[in-house]
């Protein structure tokens, strides 16, 4: 019998309300099915951030991961659930180096359900990113830290957190000018074929374009309708106000119809150009040299970089589920 998504969910509770709120919606469901339980306490396991995973997980020895958590939880339910299983974790922040995977072998039953919920009042978050340190205030209002893992090709990333707030990837125009977009003026791809994967496509936009000193760095933003597309440049010519962008590339898939030109960077849709280090021009941007792994980053009105916290995304998902796909009969 397939397990689907949506019933994994119903009988494997946990996400927006038992990770990022006080839970008490969860812990209310939870209690109410378990009427001789008195205690918001009396949970099955524990997790908190001075845990360890080597303890038992109660509450005075609570596991350090939801990942061990969910390891526990996936025997009992191997060996057969006998009631409810209730997973209290304790609020903070747990670093994720991989992402937290829940799939039909963690799921409950029709009579006994499975619940993740933050203790009531705290607030728990799962953090796919990793803090950057090592900042280093330079001659202009830039600061600068070493990222080695980009450097050697181990990461990179294109979004960035200073306490939580995100910051602007440079950019030209400006996301706070007046018309902070330009148009692509010309383009060699068209929506009359999909354009060669393997061929590089000649460019020219309505606003100015530079030698920039890196780039590769640089992507070309392109939007239409609901649609986002980037690309990164190729060679540049300063001179003609022209630039490529580098393969290979990849469509949209020609399921309906025409859909596949949505993605493609064709002129006359709105872009902008992102990430090069002369476009850093004003506080909360930030950007990332991928040959030298330096980040840098022009604080806003009141941050300290000694102080504050900087992170970037290392996992695209902190929490997944995975349905059953080997039957095809059943609800």
């Amino acid at each position: 019998m397939v397990e689907t998504r949506r019933s994994l969910l119903k009988k494997l509770a946990f996400g927006a309300v038992a990770f990022w709120s006080s839970s008490r919606r969860a812990l209310a469901s939870y209690f109410r099915e378990n009427s001789g339980v008195a205690a918001a306490t009396a949970a099955d396991f524990y997790v908190a951030p001075n845990g360890r995973d080597s303890n038992p997980g109660t509450a005075t020895a609570p596991f350090a991961t939801p990942a061990k958590a969910r390891a526990v939880v996936r025997k009992k339910v191997a060996s057969g659930l006998t009631g409810n299983v209730l997973v209290l974790i304790r609020g903070g922040i747990y670093q994720q180096t991989e992402t937290l995977t829940f799939g039909p072998e963690d799921s409950g039953t029709d009579k006994f359900s499975i619940t993740y919920a933050a203790s009531p009042g705290e607030k728990v978050v799962l953090s796919g990113g990793r803090k950057i340190t090592g900042w280093k205030k330079g001659p202009s209002p830039t600061w600068t830290a070493e990222v080695p893992d980009v450097r050697t090709g181990g990461w990179y990333f294109r979004q960035l957190f200073v306490n939580g707030k995100r910051a602007i990837r440079a950019r030209t125009p400006n996301a706070d000018d007046k018309t902070p977009w330009w148009t692509i003026k010309t383009s060699t791809a068209t929506s009359e074929a999909p354009p060669p994967e393997d061929v590089p496509i000649p460019v020219s936009l309505t606003g100015p374009v530079k030698a920039y000193n890196n780039p590769t760095d640089v992507e070309l933003v392109y939007i239409f309708n609901n649609e986002e597309g980037r690309k990164r440049l190729g060679n540049i010519d300063e001179k003609d106000q022209t630039f490529t962008l580098a393969p290979p590339h990849r469509w949209n898939s020609r399921v309906f119809t025409n859909d596949w030109s949505l993605s493609l960077p064709a002129a006359g849709k709105a872009c902008y150009l992102e990430n090069a280090l002369e476009m850093l021009d004003q506080p909360g941007e930030w950007y990332l040299d991928r040959q030298t792994g330096v980040l840098s980053y022009w604080p806003r009105d009141g941050e300290d970089l000694t102080r504050d916290q900087v992170v970037a995304p290392v996992l695209q998902h902190a929490v997944r589920t995975l349905q059953r796909t080997d039957d095809r009969h059943g609800h």
